[in-house]
């Protein structure tokens, strides 16, 4: 986990006015680098306890017979990957009789090089909504029927070629022993040091949508925030740099939080609730959380195309993507999500279910992976300056 965040923390600012695919290629880097970094070291481990085969016992899914068929199945590894197995694979595995083998760590370029060596070995592939934009534009990825993202929420598409499967947020996290009485409300808040003093936590890796919170705090409505106006973004984070406790890793921000070291942070909301059960008196403020997800698609050229659709139809169902809700602790991206059973009052909490984030902000894949560049570069500037 350490590892994985400090490579996030070296954030690239190089910009080749000349080739257009480089900011692609930065923002598969950057995003899937995030991803990686929150699903390989989450700090909370798995937090319900139901078994999946017991689910998959039960589940009214139609499982079609894959008898002698074969997944190859890559994903992240560390606990977001067991979470996988347990949510997805070994119940879709029981059902269908299919043989599903594990790799990982998900890498673009391995995609890239099996695609154009016309030697593919991997099925499905996790993959951010960056990522996913980009490789379907470049041929990376199959073209998927339209029918399997029909019970999707339409906000969370990525493209064509891949299915969106669970969500997980950028929030306001405060300390509820300082703010009990006035808890801060928006990130307008957050940026008022005035009303609410005291140190703020940030990450100097720009993933965790620091220039949307700045432009929320600002007063652009969520209906305008994009295309996002990255110099007005950086003005108001500098309104208070001073008051910002920078953290390389998203294991260091959960250590600011147990140690009280900032009255406030913008937080991933998994790490967040794991501070939390080290005794952090935070609690989430979920207006104008941003949303992001995680998506799953098919290499072009996979030897096993059929079954690998049939465990993404399987993936897209709500009560699927319910179990990983139950075990990381993240949101589904279905048009009717199936509560999570079985959640303490805390995790429900930090949950980004949809009653929670009714008033979240969704990122905007496209406009990250057409201006990552730019924005990585000012961002990172303003950091060192």
């Amino acid at each position: 986990m350490g590892e994985m965040d400090r490579k996030l923390s070296k954030q690239s600012c190089s910009s080749d006015k000349g080739e257009p695919h480089v900011s692609r290629r930065d923002a598969i880097k950057g995003g899937t680098m995030f991803a990686a970094a929150l699903m390989t070291g989450y700090g909370g481990g798995v937090i319900a306890t139901a078994s999946a085969a017991t689910a998959a016992n039960a589940d009214p899914y139609p499982f079609p017979d894959l008898s002698g068929k074969t997944i190859t199945f890559v994903d992240y590894g560390g606990a977001g990957a067991r979470a996988m197995e347990e949510a997805y694979t070994r119940p879709f595995a029981e059902g269908t009789k299919v043989t599903i083998l594990h790799d990982a760590p998900f890498e673009p370029a391995k995609v890239k090089a099996q695609v154009e060596a016309n030697q593919v070995t991997w099925d499905v592939v996790n993959g951010d909504p960056l990522t996913s934009i980009s490789f379907c534009h470049d041929g990376l990825l199959e073209p998927l029927d339209p029918s399997l993202l029909e019970g999707i929420d339409p906000k969370y598409h990525s493209g064509t070629c891949v299915v969106p499967v669970d969500t997980y947020a950028s929030v306001l996290a405060y300390d509820s022993s300082k703010f009990a009485d006035n808890p801060p409300a928006s990130w307008a808040d957050y940026f008022d040091t005035k009303k609410y003093p005291g140190k703020r936590g940030m990450w100097t890796a720009i993933y965790l949508n620091q220039l949307e919170i700045a432009l929320l705090g600002d007063g652009v409505a969520p209906a305008d925030l994009y295309p996002l106006d990255i110099d007005r973004a950086i003005a108001k984070l500098d309104s208070i740099k001073g008051d910002i406790v920078f953290y390389d890793s998203l294991s260091q921000s959960q250590e600011q939080m147990v140690a009280q070291s900032v009255v406030m942070s913008n937080a991933a909301a998994q790490r967040a609730r794991a501070a939390t059960d080290n005794g952090a008196p935070f609690k989430p403020v979920w207006n104008q959380a941003v949303l992001a997800w995680e998506c799953y698609g098919i290499p072009k050229g996979s030897p096993n195309k059929e079954a690998a659709v049939e465990l993404l139809k399987y993936m897209a169902t709500p009560e699927a993507q319910s179990r990983v809700a139950g075990l990381l602790g993240m949101g589904s991206t279905s048009k009717n999500p199936v509560p999570v059973a079985n959640l303490s009052a805390n995790q429900q909490l930090w949950l980004p279910s949809t009653e929670n984030t009714k008033d979240a902000v969704t990122m905007n894949p496209e406009w990250w992976a057409t201006h990552y560049d730019e924005a990585v570069a000012k961002f990172t500037a303003w950091i060192a300056g």
